[in-house]
């Protein structure tokens, strides 16, 4: 009978001996990632996190670079999008003013903002301040055709204004030229 092999199999490796980078491989159990303020690991993704830092056989410090590495590109990632949304409603709150039907070039007309403040009012108390929470949360708020289409809708379902209080008419003295009143009407 023949001793056993110590030839590696093709695919294999046999180590008797520490690498010659030092390096151990993964530990029996990661301790805690040091994560950048703000973010949070929950267990879950902990769990899946190590499964495949062992699986490649990272020791802790390693490890702790591949997390500083993802927690970067997620931080990135979250950061353009908030800086695409900004750039959005910045670009619909310039369109919207420079429209001429709602906005006066410098900013929303008086008389819209008058308008749609009380359509929105008269959804009463409850309704009208979950509205406008959501349209500040969505930034639909700043849409010009969403301020346009509210302000026709306002225009339809809101009461009047009053109208503002003048002179009288002015009323000819007698025998200026007209001798009475069915004269004026029917000349």
């Amino acid at each position: 009978m023949e001793p056993p092999s110590t030839e590696p199999k093709p695919g294999e490796t046999l180590l008797t001996e520490p690498p010659a980078d030092g390096l151990q491989g993964a530990p029996e159990k990661y301790e805690d990632f040091t994560l950048p303020e703000g973010f949070e690991m929950p267990a879950e993704l902990r769990t899946e996190a190590e499964t495949l830092l062992k699986e490649l056989n990272l020791p802790q410090d390693k490890a702790q670079k591949a997390v500083d590495f993802f927690t970067a590109k997620m931080k990135a990632s979250a950061d353009a999008s908030a800086t695409a949304f900004a750039d959005l409603k910045a670009g619909w709150r310039k369109d919207a003013v420079a429209d001429t039907t709602i906005g006066t070039g410098t900013q929303i007309k008086p008389e819209v903002l008058q308008s749609v403040g009380r359509a929105i009012d008269n959804l009463g108390p409850e309704l009208s301040k979950g509205f406008r929470e959501a349209m500040n949360l969505t930034g639909v708020g700043d849409n010009p055709a969403f301020i346009k289409a509210f302000y026709a809708m306002a225009a339809k379902v809101t009461e009047g204004r009053p109208t503002a209080a003048q002179a009288p008419a002015p009323v000819a003295a007698p025998g200026a030229g007209r001798t009475s009143l069915a004269a004026a009407i029917y000349p």
